[in-house]
């Protein structure tokens, strides 16, 4: 059973913030339309709609202003489909994780993780310097010129 929703309602749960403006700019048409809903759906209940018949006709006719879709374009939306299954395992519009796409990049990623590590380890080889040891500049850098001493007056 779908509520009604006031405005106070739309402008607080349905009005898309932050990351989601810019999540929905590669779709198009009902695509576009249906995956912010679905967004704010999630947002709002920490789960998704199981079909057009959870989400209110207001909170519709909002949403699909924001991302300048009409709200009729909802009814081409296909809710059982590959791309709900897509948007439904990646709400944030993000890609699947490293490990689910596939054993070159996780490879990759260790690869890199493993030069970091070694790179911090070899940092920790060099004596710290702690504010009671005076340190002084190595002899490669040039001397400061005389101009650079005094203020401008």
């Amino acid at each position: 059973m779908v509520v009604k929703v006031d405005e106070d309602e739309l402008i607080e749960h349905w009005t898309r913030v932050g990351d989601e403006l810019g999540q929905v700019a590669g779709k198009r048409g009902a695509t576009r339309l249906g995956f912010a809903l679905l967004l704010k759906f999630y947002a709002r209940h920490g789960r998704f709609p199981r079909g057009r018949g959870e989400l209110p006709d207001e909170a519709v006719a909002y949403v699909a202003r924001q991302v300048g879709v009409p709200s009729s374009d909802l009814g081409f939306y296909e809710w059982d489909g590959r791309t709900v299954e897509y948007h439904r395992a990646h709400p944030a519009g993000r890609r699947p994780a490293p490990e689910r796409r596939g054993p070159g990049i996780a490879r990759r990623i260790d690869r890199q993780v493993a030069q970091v590590a070694a790179a911090i380890r070899r940092c920790g080889s060099y004596p710290a310097l702690s504010a009671a040891e005076p340190s002084t500049p190595p002899a490669s850098l040039p001397a400061v010129h005389p101009s650079a001493r005094t203020p401008p007056g």
